[in-house]
């Protein structure tokens, strides 16, 4: 919990996950918009945290919450534990550091050269993750970095990074169990000019090495997004933990920088045109398919990512792909063969939300056909580029019947009214009848009646109404939704 007395939001010595796109723009600074940990200057208290049965209860500090110095706003966990990263030093003597604000050091802290470290102990440092925003996201790579701020000497020294189980404020040497390795690195830093040449304070990264198989960091990485286990942490640790002179310090702001590409999601709004023009008909099921009048239909897909992106992160590359199969008979019975595929944009990439379609090749009169779409996204980085692609969306069904009437025209009348793009005001209830209008197509000038029902009823509460004469349009003040959901009446001529 903390306030807002400090000036500067984003300081404050806290292990951060940064997005791509925060990295790139700032580097380290790439947390200024998280409001997830306190700033420097900011009082702060550290609050308990209860967990029950289906609850997670935190106890607010009254004095930082009352205090005649509080700054507000006050901030109380936000993420209550998730994208909030914790961090401990553990030492072979049974010393625990947990959540240290000053550097600590990595391997055996002893004697060598003359010089002493410690009474001889050996440190290892964990630094544990949480998802935050890699939710929906395809890693295509990460690195690891921590800030080396002192060694014994001006000679380096292997430091390993593994992963290992998770951590906790009660976590004892020799610490919880190690899984894989991430990665390694022969450094030395922080000696400043004892060393020549001069060796400052340096932040290590490690990354992946394509040369060495055990590296696995951008593959571990890439499963904890995918919630294959639902905290990251990552131990430092000397390679050789006998050797004094492999001794070194690192500060705690270590961090996890990761570039990723958004997974793409399951279309929606996936549909076709029943005729020309373009009202779109709804998805329809194998037992009620939709009736389309032109044998080259306009089938539609809105794409979308699985999580959408925020303000600050990369525009997708997004593309609808749409297959279409025939019935081998024209029925329910038949077998299923592919008979058409398309994607959109032809050229160029659409971004999330936007709704795109395509118009078949010409399909047979009378055919029975089905349809369904995915959404593509597609990636480069790094001199590499490839695409993922969503799960297919339901399969729609549709008849094409050239000879039938077109699809007639619905007039809203009180208390409904149709909704635009921009606006769709609620108006009416449940067991509040509206009246509909019903007009026939401008190509057809033999309409004799009307067939509706609601999207949410199926095909066998189809009512039909007769025109009065030859395309007369028809009036229905009686049309009552019985349910609070989508009560829009679909109709059809004949």
């Amino acid at each position: 919990m903390w306030d807002s007395a400090g000036d500067d939001a984003e300081a404050g010595p806290q292990t951060q996950l940064l997005s791509t796109a925060a990295a790139e723009e700032s580097g380290a600074e790439g947390v200024a918009d998280d409001v997830s940990h306190p700033g420097e200057g900011d009082a702060k208290a550290e609050l308990p945290v209860a967990v029950g049965d289906g609850t997670v209860s935190v106890k607010p500090d009254l004095g930082l919450l009352r205090g005649q110095e509080t700054v507000y706003p006050v901030f109380i966990d936000p993420p209550v534990g998730l994208g909030v990263s914790e961090w401990t030093k553990l030492s072979s003597d049974g010393d625990k550091f947990w959540k240290f604000t000053e550097p600590k050091g990595v391997g055996r802290c002893g004697i060598a050269d003359g010089y002493a470290c410690g009474s001889g102990y050996t440190d290892r440092m964990y630094f544990e993750f949480g998802p935050g925003k890699l939710a929906g996201k395809h890693i295509l790579d990460a690195t690891f970095r921590a800030k080396e701020t002192w060694s014994f000497n001006c000679t380096p020294y292997w430091v390993d990074l593994e992963r290992t189980d998770n951590i906790s404020e009660g976590t004892r040497w020799p610490g919880p169990k190690q899984l894989d390795q991430m990665g390694d690195r022969y450094v030395s830093a922080g000696r400043g000019d004892l060393c020549s040449p001069e060796q400052p304070n340096a932040w290590v990264e490690f990354n992946d090495n394509p040369a060495e198989a055990d590296e696995n960091l951008a593959s571990t990485v890439r499963a904890f997004a995918a919630g294959k286990f639902p905290r990251l942490t990552l131990m430092l640790r000397a390679k050789d933990e006998t050797e004094p002179r492999a001794w070194k310090r690192f500060d705690n702001n270590a961090e996890l920088k990761v570039w990723y590409v958004h997974k793409p999601g399951v279309p929606t709004t996936v549909g076709a045109i029943p005729g020309t023009g373009n009202k779109s008909g709804p998805c329809r099921p194998l037992s009620d398919p939709l009736t389309v009048t032109v044998t080259t239909p306009t089938v539609h897909a809105r794409v979308q990512t699985l999580v959408q992106p925020g303000a600050d992160e990369t525009t997708p590359a997004l593309q609808a792909e749409f297959v279409m199969q025939r019935s081998s008979t024209d029925t329910s019975k038949g077998t299923w063969s592919q008979v058409w595929s398309g994607y959109r944009p032809a050229e160029g990439w659409a971004t999330d939300g936007d709704l795109l379609s395509i118009t078949t090749t010409n399909r047979a009169d009378g055919g029975l056909h089905r349809f369904r779409a995915r959404t593509q996204s597609h990636w480069s980085y790094d001199g590499r580029s490839g695409d993922l692609f969503s799960p297919y969306s339901s399969w729609c069904y549709l008849r094409i019947d050239s000879t039938a009437p077109k699809v007639p025209t619905i007039v809203s009348g009180q208390p409904y009214t149709e909704c635009t793009v921009d606006d769709c005001a609620p108006h009416g209830a449940p067991g509040v009848a509206g009246t509909f209008t019903f007009q026939p197509n401008a190509a057809d000038n033999d309409v004799k009646a009307y067939r509706w029902r609601f999207l949410s009823t199926g095909a066998g509460a189809t009512k039909q109404v007769n025109a009065a004469t030859t395309n007369a349009p028809v009036t229905r003040k009686d049309i009552t939704p019985g349910l609070s959901r989508h009560t829009d009446p679909v109709g059809g001529s004949q």
